[in-house]
């Protein structure tokens, strides 16, 4: 985006970071994020992050259990929890969602 001299000493520093990103992701200056364009990016940065994953190798120590609970708004949410094949008792586990199975 071709910005005038000086345009980002009249940006609040707090914004600045979110205006950039907002340039990052290709928004022009009159595209306003809409729940569309919201959807959008969601679904190319899920792409991303699932072809990341696909080259990163399991590791055999740790089993992965997926579990399918209801969302805040009844949407199914998948939930990974991993955890070392080697405990014997409770232990915390790192928990996420991801956008596939």
């Amino acid at each position: 985006m071709n910005r005038p001299s000086g345009f980002s000493d009249r940006v609040d520093p707090a914004l600045r970071d979110g205006l950039a990103l907002y340039e990052t992701l290709g928004l022009t200056q009159n595209q306003q994020l809409t729940t569309d364009v919201i959807i959008a990016l969601r679904a190319q940065g899920n792409a991303a992050v699932s072809a990341f994953l696909a080259d990163v190798s399991h590791d055999e120590r740790v089993a992965r259990h997926d579990h399918v609970i209801d969302g805040p708004t009844g949407e199914d949410l998948l939930v990974r929890v991993y955890q070392p094949r080697s405990s014997t008792g409770a232990l915390p586990a790192l928990c996420g969602s991801t956008a596939e199975a």
